[in-house]
């Protein structure tokens, strides 16, 4: 018998999609002084074995300063780490809490895709992949 990785594809989405409405209950909204952030997840971006990012896409602009927090989700996650620091001259990214993370912009404008891994107490988990579009910056704006 074959294995389908769309069927694991499949599976890992739908765990995602009902942790993440199990999630949308009475919270209230993230705040951290001038940084943009969802109060729910209403809007993430999927990544492998039910790990999720939200809010996402992440879009840097005037309005949220060109800040935002972002979440990582998933099962039984107990850090992240990614490796995109620079963004390739669009964005930055600091580590504000084991699942949190602030993108902020850099002087250019563009797109980019930053990987987040997530690990329980033992090994890596999954990852969450999450598009950044920055708006913000003073080189190559619209």
């Amino acid at each position: 018998m074959t294995d389908l990785p769309f069927g694991r594809y499949a599976f890992g989405v739908c765990v995602a999609v009902a942790m993440l409405a199990g999630c949308g209950g009475a919270q209230g909204p993230l705040s951290w002084k001038g940084v943009s952030a969802a109060p729910s997840a209403k809007y993430y971006c999927a990544g492998t074995n039910g790990v999720a990012a939200a809010p996402c896409p992440v879009v840097l602009k005037r309005s949220n300063g060109g800040r935002v927090l972002i979440t990582i989700s998933g099962p039984e996650i107990i850090t992240t780490t990614t490796s995109a620091s620079g963004c390739n001259r669009v964005c930055v990214v600091y580590q504000v809490t084991a699942t949190q993370w602030l993108i902020s912009s850099q002087a250019y404008c563009g797109k980019e895709e930053i990987a987040f891994n997530a690990y329980d107490e033992k090994a890596q988990i999954g990852e969450a992949f999450v598009k950044v579009v920055n708006k913000y910056g003073t080189e190559g704006c619209p």
